[in-house]
This record gives structure tokens, C-alpha cells and sequence, in this order.
């Protein structure tokens, strides 16, 4: 996991967190030779601070944590990408 972004909102307590995970989105799928090939997207979480019982300026405790998060995939790495 990768953290590209953490954003704190001290009116509302809400913690977002954007990174990059690896291995959640489908790139080939599974042929009769070959099994499933996952691939990176970018991701993202929310939290509320008072819901966890560490710092979420501690980068090490917030990794931690976000191993068991409930994660939304916003963008696919290998295909939203145009290289042309």
C-alpha cells in the first residue's frame, strides 16, 4: 500500500485516505490455462477519528489500520491511463 493522500477534517472529526493497493482490480481474467491477474487501482477509505484508538498523524499506526479497511476503488492504474 502506497498513502498518496490524507485529509483530516477537524470540523467533522471524518479522516479521508487515498493510496494505491495492490492486486484488487482484475486485469486478465482466468482462462482454462492461466488464473486470474490482478492489478494496482487507487483507492480510497474514511474514517472518523473518534472511532480509532491511535494518532492518525502516525503514519506507521494509520498503515496499521487501513490493512483491514473497507476500501472504494476509484481508478483502475492500468487502464484509465492514455499514452497516446
Amino acid at each position: 500500500m502506497e498513502i498518496t493522500n490524507v485529509f483530516v477534517n477537524d470540523r467533522s472529526g471524518e479522516v479521508t485516505v487515498n493510496a494505491v493497493l495492490e492486486d484488487v482490480v482484475l486485469v486478465h481474467p482466468q482462462t482454462l490455462v492461466d488464473p486470474p491477474e490482478y492489478g494496482p487501482a487507487v483507492c480510497i477509505t474514511s474514517f472518523f477519528k473518534e472511532d480509532v484508538d491511535f494518532d492518525v498523524y502516525n503514519r506507521d499506526d494509520l498503515k496499521d489500520y487501513l490493512e483491514n479497511a473497507d476500501w472504494e476503488v476509484l481508478r483502475d492504474i492500468d487502464t484509465d491511463f492514455d499514452y497516446e
